[in-house]
């Protein structure tokens, strides 16, 4: 990543971080919840996580807990100190944070391997020679086993009626985000085949995969009747716009 292009990003996750989990994490994470279920299973080792562009720390609180130390790396301060309060409020005290530039910190890191690596919404923010430097980088890092796990949008897929008209309604109303949230300024999705080419070429395989919808729910803690009213319409329309891989070493 450039240095210009590090700063703007830097600076527009700093300021945004005090509004994430609102806008953007807790409406979206039961459909997370659905889009990784059943991938734990498949993890081998249970000693070390590295979650690369931890933001403010989602992952961490999905998996931390399954393993034995943990570690969240972000390049904003500003997230990392939201994801700071998050793993204390539910008492997560295996995990360290750092603050770095993702791709020097796991390029230095070269003693270091982990069980299981999270980067998740990550790529899409970097310019394409670095998804391929990271994705090598991430490969060399696996412990024997090692799993890796990403998720990202990705271009090509036409979004059902049902599925806009269901985020219309979720994003309207007592949760009206009109305004409320600045455009990503590096916000692009990638281009399927690229992607899976880049991770052939950095030695990597896809173990698991799932994709589905971007959705969002009305409320940040959806009750059991929106829950189960999203995993229907989700099996109704198979496909969709984000792509989540377990990968490990080929």
């Amino acid at each position: 990543m450039s240095n210009q292009h590090y700063q703007i990003d830097q600076r527009y996750h700093d300021g945004i971080a005090g509004q994430y989990d609102h806008v953007v994490v807790r409406p979206r994470g039961f459909p997370i919840e659905l889009l990784f279920e059943r991938f734990d299973t498949l993890f081998c080792g249970r000693q070390r996580m590295l979650d690369l562009g931890c933001g403010t720390g989602h992952m961490l609180l999905r998996f931390a807990r399954q393993f034995r130390a943990a570690m969240g790396v972000d390049h904003s301060q500003g997230m990392l100190a939201r994801a700071a309060e998050n793993l204390s409020a539910v008492g997560i005290d295996n995990a360290i944070l750092v603050q770095a530039d993702l791709l020097q910190f796991v390029q230095q890191q070269s003693r270091s391997q982990f069980d299981l690596i999270t980067c998740v919404g990550v790529l899409h923010h970097l310019q394409v020679p670095d998804i391929a430097a990271l994705l090598s980088a991430l490969r060399s890092r696996l412990s024997p086993g090692g799993r890796i796990l990403l998720a990202e949008p990705i271009t090509g897929a036409t979004e059902p009626p049902a599925i806009s008209a269901w985020n219309r309604q979720a994003l309207g109303g007592t949760r009206d985000f009109v305004g409320e949230f600045p455009q990503d300024p590096d916000e692009a999705p990638l281009e399927e085949s690229a992607w899976r080419q880049a991770i052939a070429g950095a030695g990597l395989v896809s173990v698991a995969e799932n994709r589905m919808w971007e959705c969002s729910t009305s409320e940040e803690f959806p009750n059991t009747a929106e829950r189960e009213a999203l995993r229907q319409l989700i099996a109704a329309h198979p496909g969709g716009n984000i792509l989540a891989l377990l990968l490990g070493a080929a």
